[in-house]
């Protein structure tokens, strides 16, 4: 084409080029029609090989090439089901693509369990008024079919119906939206699209054309109800964006921001591995519609439909069902898809440690050279980290550099290339993906014996199988790499590998001699630039010289930065524009570093990392408005720390309360409205289940709760029981198999938002404290309403509110613990409360810090700094020292609980009342201290300081009074001393 249009740019006057090709979506359409020859001809991509790139992606602009999370990073792959088989990405530049020609693609195995029978039938919805429904999903995946049988559906009963796709001029992959308006009469309906704001049903195939503006146009709060996908499939940005990735839960928070109610639920993974094809995925959601009673169609309707479309008529009958089954209980369709432990995203902290990966990459290069060679990468990344312990105390930047220097020592020359097809398992995969008698062609463009273009690029040439024992032969050769037999050595290309490697340690050698918490930042995006050279030939040589001015400009940019930082104010973070510091600096204070182990290092990084992006600029009008970011909880569920202490057998990540002190100090830290809530989320709720739960309760509740996908709260407290919470009068009376509880609760964190609580309630009055029972209560059960929703001093982004139970009937099975042993639960519940909630007034110490010191190097009087000033550096001591004490305090009561366990908390009862009382009224000293450091500024509202004070008095109060603690120690003390 470039050849051609040079040529035309010569031809006097107008020319035009008509191009003329029948797209790959097209082709595949006829395919599936028998009306064009399907080409026996398949692509698979070798991951081993495959560097992520995006080459493939650029080249052919499709969404087949699909991201695959690797140990080594983002990979490539294919999806075969929904290849249109147009091989434009063989193109990218890079070996590790290979086409397997003849054969055919073995079919997915499916799940070996009985399609669901006998399900009770739904409530069809009422057709008083027409009915719309908006199906939104990508071209190719059947979205205009599941109209198309909708439609067929309603007119096969006689109803009006319209169907109108738009699909607009949509690749595959592209959005489409289906408008179905179905009416008990013909003349009911005028126009076929749904109007804005009318639809009654939205039907999600594809989270992102769900959450689109066009979607959410047709969408509201006060009319539709939602069924969407929780998978989100790659779009035509990954091919342009090698990085990118998929974030559904800032999604599904759009759409339920715009629909009245939102069912989300993982259709893909469930129907392709029940059906074994990812084709069933909207029938399914379909059916689960369906059983929901927001299709007002009759079942057999579109059964019969199904089959007059006579296309994979068994499959999408029982992906129907299953659809259904899903709606009915979802863990039984997720447990027969083997999905039954898979309820959260994998945690960011729990990657691997150092020391983990550094054994990891040692085995591979061994694999790669040799022995020595291995020992030269661990001896320098062992030299680094000592260094870095030496100086910051911590190993993020080792952890960088030990997977950017592997990468360098790595690089995939063609005794490597050769290597990772015939010494992995990826020629025995293959044979496993495919079934009869197939060939394997290469596409490979050698330096020595390729051609160029006349870019000067390498051109690929297609090599058969013949090659495989080649490769194993070159594979052998590897001792020659990097001497002067090697007769690949002596391209640029490789020449450039092996320098890069010195250069590199250099860098390295240069950057830690001067690291420090203050530049770690740039540090560590020096560390990772090598991880953005990826690909070969000339993407590498592209990518490799973006490198290149990266580098440069972060170092010039470091060294201004060092050069400009005076010596007393070198240790901040905080940015530049004053204004911004003022509202949410999170900056790094030096001092004693207490030793939790690297694992809940890496969590606090993690969270310290996610508050400062999603919460802390935020802090200031959460408090103002008095709303919580209900997009948090889905966010928290993808970064798991909503089940710290859950066992993962329920999804959660089990690293224990040091672990939960830690998440809480952090999040607090950032806004401690939104630390509290989730403190009574994840520790109230969560952890009260998951200690005193049976196996069934902890299944049921835990996965959604653990996920972010439903919010959970405690209700103990009354409007004349909160300190003397035995004179509750909240009453539970036996009838039949079930509990009517009638009465309220006051005071009830998350109680406005929550969709699980734990309820305490007197079953038998008489009895007093033997006569409570703890209740697991959900917000659908009939009775149960919110009362008010109360406005707080401080704390005000964290909902709170008045319960009110009305013959609120509780099935028997959702007693919490034993009948009657309410307050068993109740109080050791208490003191694990009281640890984990001492993380909050802890993490307001810290965000103290972070308004107080960078004010005191900003603020000047009498031409200096107020730090200057013996006075202020007073003040500045006490508030250190306290921070660290209380820290010391709440870290060694967290090591004690997860020492001891649940049956002997006891033990440490005392010291779980003494570290919220000590730490409570130390957050309210330390903010009053830094309003009076901030002087006017602190008593204005642009700063935080009056808002931490506000907050923080908070924790003086709630888990029991300090008066209560302080009673409490010294009973207990006294108890202990007889």
């Amino acid at each position: 084409m470039d050849a051609l249009q040079k040529e035309l740019r010569d031809v006097e006057g107008v020319t035009a080029i008509v191009y003329a090709q029948t797209c790959a979506a097209e082709k595949r359409r006829r395919r599936k029609q028998k009306k064009l020859v399907d080409p026996a001809r398949r692509v698979v991509i070798n991951e081993e090989v495959c560097e992520g790139c995006g080459d493939c992606g650029v080249q052919s602009n499709c969404v087949s090439v699909m991201p695959l999370e690797t140990d080594l990073g983002q990979k490539r792959t294919i999806d075969q089901s929904s290849c249109n088989k147009d091989f434009s990405c063989v193109k990218g530049f890079c070996p590790s693509f290979v086409t397997v020609e003849g054969g055919q693609l073995r079919k997915a195995a499916k799940a070996r369990v009985a399609v669901p029978t006998g399900l009770p039938a739904p409530k069809i919805a009422g057709l008083s008024r027409p009915y719309n429904v908006v199906v939104t999903g990508v071209g190719g995946t059947g979205v205009v079919t599941v109209g198309a049988l909708m439609g067929m559906a309603a007119h096969i009963e006689g109803k009006g119906v319209l169907v109108l796709d738009m699909a607009g001029m949509a690749q595959k992959g592209g959005a489409v939206m289906s408008h179905i308006r179905i009416a008990q009469t013909p003349d009911a309906l005028h126009a076929a699209r749904v109007a804005s704001g009318k639809a009654d049903l939205l039907l999600g195939c594809d989270m992102m054309v769900a959450a689109s503006k066009d979607a959410m146009t047709l969408s509201s709060p006060l009319r539709t109800l939602a069924v969407v996908n929780l998978d989100v499939a790659p779009t035509g940005t990954f091919a342009r964006d090698p990085d990118w990735q998929a974030a559904p839960a800032g999604l599904l928070s759009q759409v339920k921001a715009n629909t009245q109610v939102t069912e989300a639920l993982e259709a893909s993974r469930i129907a392709t591995a029940l059906m074994g094809d990812a084709v069933a995925t909207n029938v399914f959601l379909l059916g689960y519609a369906w059983q929901k009673g927001l299709i007002p169609i009759e079942e057999r309707s579109l059964l019969q439909t199904i089959e007059l479309n006579g296309a994979a008529v068994e499959m999408n009958k029982s992906a129907f069902a299953w659809g259904r089954q899903a709606a009915l209980d979802l863990s039984i369709a997720r447990a027969a898809a083997g999905l039954e432990k898979v309820s959260i995203m994998a945690m960011p902290q729990r990657k691997a440690s150092l020391q983990q990966i550094v054994a990891d990459r040692v085995g591979r290069l061994t694999a790669y050279q040799n022995a020595a060679y291995a020992k030269r990468y661990e001896d320098f990344v062992q030299q680094i980290a000592s260094l870095e312990s030496s100086r910051v105390g911590r190993d993020r930047f080792t952890r960088e550099v030990a997977i950017s220097l592997y990468k360098l020592m790595s690089y995939k020359d063609e005794y490597e290339v050769a290597r990772l097809f015939t010494e992995t398992s990826f020629l025995t995969r293959l044979r496993g993906q495919f079934e009869g008698d197939f060939k394997l062609r290469f596409h490979l463009a050698p330096p020595l014996l390729a051609k160029k273009d006349e870019k000067g690029h390498l051109i690929k040439k297609q090599y058969g199988g013949w090659v495989v024992p080649a490769f194993r032969l070159l594979a052998r050769a590897k001792f020659l790499r990097g001497t002067v037999l090697d007769p690949f050595g002596y391209t640029t290309e490789r020449r450039d590998e092996r320098a890069a490697i010195g250069d590199y340690q250099k860098l390295v050698k240069r950057l830690v001699e001067s690291l420090d918490e203050a530049h770690m930042t740039t540090r560590i995006e020096l560390a990772k630039l090598p991880q953005t050279v990826r690909g070969f030939g000339h993407i590498r040589e592209r990518n490799a010289a973006a490198a290149a001015k990266t580098a440069a400009a972060l170092l010039a940019n470091g060294e201004t930065a060092r050069q400009a930082t005076p010596p007393r104010s070198k240790v901040l973070q905080r940015p530049v524009e004053s204004a911004l510091y003022r509202r949410h600096a999170m900056v790094q204070i030096p001092g004693l570093k207490f030793p939790l182990g690297e694992e809940i290092e890496m969590l606090r990084d993690s969270i310290a990392s996610f508050a400062a992006k999603e919460i802390a600029p935020r802090a200031g009008e959460i408090d103002r408005t008095g709303q919580f970011p209900m997009d948090l909880w889905r966010k928290f569920g993808d970064l798991g720390v909503l089940g710290m202490t859950v066992s993962e057998e329920y999804g959660g990540a089990n690293m224990g309360y040091t672990a939960h002190m830690v998440a809480m100090e952090e999040i607090s830290r950032a806004s401690a409205s939104v630390g509290l809530s989730y403190g009574a989320h994840s520790n109230l709720c969560v952890n009260q289940i998951h200690r005193n739960g049976t196996d069934a309760q902890k299944r049921k509740y835990l996965p959604k709760l653990v996920s972010g996908e439903h919010v959970g709260a405690l209700a103990m407290s009354e409007p004349n029981a909160g300190s003397d919470v035995v004179g509750m009068k909240l009453r539970a009376q036996k009838k039949g198999d079930r509990y009517v509880l009638n009465g309220t609760k006051m005071w009830i964190t998350n109680g406005p938002d929550c969709d699980t609580l734990v309820v305490y309630a007197k079953t038998d009055p008489e009895a007093n404290s033997r006569g409570i029972t703890a209740f697991i209560v959900e917000k659908g059960m009939k009775g149960f309403s919110v009362a008010q929703k109360l406005d707080k001093l401080g704390m005000r982004g964290s909902h709170t509110g008045e319960l009110v139970f009305q013959d609120v009937e509780v099935p028997e099975e959702n007693i919490l613990g034993a009948l009657n042993g309410g307050v068993k639960v109740l109080m050791s519940g208490l003191d694990y409360e009281r640890a984990v909630l001492a993380g909050g007034p802890t993490g307001i110490m810290v965000a103290v810090m972070d308004a107080v010191v960078p004010y005191i190097h900003d603020r000047k009087q009498f031409g200096q700094s107020i730090g200057e000033f013996q006075l202020i550096q007073g003040k500045v001591a006490d508030l250190y020292t306290t921070l660290q004490a209380c820290r010391a305090y709440l870290y060694a009561v967290g090591r004690q609980l997860d020492t001891l366990g649940n049956d002997h908390v006891r033990q440490v009862r005392k010291d779980c009342a003494g570290v919220i009382l000590y730490t409570a009224e130390k957050a309210t000293w330390m903010a009053g201290e830094a309003i009076q450091i901030l002087g006017g500024n602190g008593y204005i509202n642009e700063y935080p300081v009056g808002r931490l004070w506000r907050d923080a008095k908070l924790y003086e109060i709630g888990a029991g009074t300090s008066e209560i603690r302080r009673m409490l120690i010294g009973r207990e003390l006294f108890a202990e001393t007889i």
